[in-house]
């Protein structure tokens, strides 16, 4: 019984050695992405841990007022935090003037379609 594939042909050969090739280079690739990404996530774990030690030495200022025991103080923290938080009133108007155009325009193109 002779076998289906000749093994001493020219043609299967080459069809061979492309195989393995391409089968070497795709390993390669793959092995190359892998110790790439293993890389690139070894560093970004070492900069969020410097990052962290960093920031705990350096504690940012919190947006929000600290508690206080006396209304007096209450007071005068509302103040100065209304100060700081101040924005145009003619941006915020001109935002919300904005979407409610984009929302009616929505509602008119979804009313047409039913």
């Amino acid at each position: 019984m002779d076998s289906l594939v000749n093994f001493r042909s020219h043609r299967t050969q080459l069809l061979a050695t492309a195989v393995a090739a391409s089968a070497t280079t795709a390993g390669a690739v793959f092995a190359y992405q892998a110790l790439s990404r293993k890389r690139r996530r070894r560093d970004l774990s070492a900069d969020i841990l410097a990052s962290i030690s960093n920031s705990d030495a350096v504690k940012p200022p919190s947006p929000f007022p600290e508690p206080s025991s006396t209304a007096g103080d209450t007071q005068t923290t509302r103040a100065t935090d209304t100060d700081q938080y101040a924005y145009d009133e003619g941006l915020i108007r001109e935002q919300l003037a904005r979407n409610m155009h984009s929302s009616v325009r929505l509602f008119d193109l979804y009313s047409s379609l039913l």
